[in-house]
């Protein structure tokens, strides 16, 4: 918790040594899938809204404010088991992060970055799978309760942004996302997510 609020501070502290006086901001939305690392869990979505500012050639800073939910799978992957699955996952994030860009500037039709973030995200889950065993009574629950609660993020992530000829003001992206939630009473809830969205 310590290091990651270390690493959130020094973010910050280096996105403001390194803005001008002026910059060029872009909103977003994207939406896409999302997997959260659990072999018992289905592909789910993500949907997200963002706020970048163009500090100077080669960085951007902002925030991301996004939604992840994933169900339990309903698939058996034991033969002559009864498997039943209910119940959601999700998490709400607010995330800031520095982008490091292959732009020249804020013109440039073509944008690569890499990204690094640190925020929180209220995380939770009452997933379920009920798994039973002909003539085997009492096989039960497998559960997947997560406590509400608030967990530091921590965001790696690549992506590009494309604009200029046909798509006049408006830019197209595309965003793969890792990200590492210190859940409790589990060590961490890790996922990937991969967006397409327009931003203006």
């Amino acid at each position: 918790m310590r290091r990651r609020s270390l690493l959130l501070a020094s973010i910050l502290v280096g996105a403001s040594m390194i803005a001008p006086a002026a910059s060029a901001r872009t909103w977003g939305v994207s939406v896409g899938p999302s997997k959260l690392f659990d072999d018992h869990v289905s592909l789910g979505f993500r949907c997200a809204g963002t706020c970048f500012e163009d500090l100077r050639p080669h960085f951007a800073f902002g925030i991301e404010a996004a939604f992840d939910r994933w169900s339990p799978s309903g698939t058996p992957n034991v033969i002559g088991v009864d498997w039943y699955a209910s119940g959601v996952a999700y998490v709400l994030e607010i995330t800031p992060a520095l982008r490091v860009t292959t732009a020249k500037s804020d013109r440039d039709p073509a944008q690569l970055f890499a990204e690094i973030g640190a925020g929180a995200g209220f995380v939770s889950s009452n997933a379920e799978v009920e798994v039973s065993v002909p003539g085997y009574p009492g096989s039960g629950w497998r559960g997947y309760d997560l406590d509400s609660q608030v967990a530091p993020l921590l965001t790696v992530g690549l992506g590009g942004r494309f604009s200029g000829g046909v798509f006049g003001e408006v830019d197209l992206k595309l965003h793969v996302l890792f990200t590492n939630a210190s859940t409790e009473p589990a060590s961490s809830t890790n996922y990937l997510s991969l967006s397409f969205g327009v931003g203006f």
